[in-house]
């Protein structure tokens, strides 16, 4: 017996998120807001200042880069499987 999805393609992207051809899109969307979301913070970090604002600074910028890789990642696949209805 198939299994109930079996024709839909999946990928894991870096964050262990199971990207379908059905959540591609919006899981590119969500990862771009994340990464302008923490853009905001780096900067409010940079106005702060504080004890740790180099190290939470850092800490948001490698979690960019990594919303960064997954966004291209989640395109590529996208790109791959995309069904064309016309």
């Amino acid at each position: 017996m198939a299994a109930k999805n079996a024709h839909v393609k999946t990928k894991r992207n870096k964050m262990d998120t199971k990207i379908t051809t059905g959540n591609a899109e919006a899981a590119i969307k969500d990862d771009k807001a994340h990464m302008e979301y923490l853009k905001e913070d780096v900067l409010d970090d940079q106005k702060a200042g504080g004890e740790y604002k180099d190290e939470n600074q850092t800490a948001d910028e490698k979690h960019i880069t990594r919303l960064a890789e997954d966004v291209r990642h989640d395109a590529s696949f996208l790109t791959k499987h995309w069904v064309s209805n016309g």
